[in-house]
């Protein structure tokens, strides 16, 4: 007798992709993080000159 599973219970044998294994998303997630970090180091560093700039205009007066 002839076993009446559906084929959708038990699917074929077939690797699956792991996370990570797509180079192209790899890529462009790393871009992404690193423009980020761009953008922060940049809006850090405004910050930090504009305080520096202004404490020392105080200073000087």
């Amino acid at each position: 007798m002839r076993d009446k599973t559906p084929w959708y219970i038990y699917p074929p044998e077939e690797p699956t992709k792991r996370r990570g294994d797509d180079p192209l998303a790899l890529l462009v997630g790393f871009l992404l993080a690193l423009i980020f970090l761009a953008v922060a180091l940049d809006h850090a560093l405004f910050y930090a000159g504009t305080a520096v700039t202004e404490w020392w205009g105080l200073i000087g007066q």
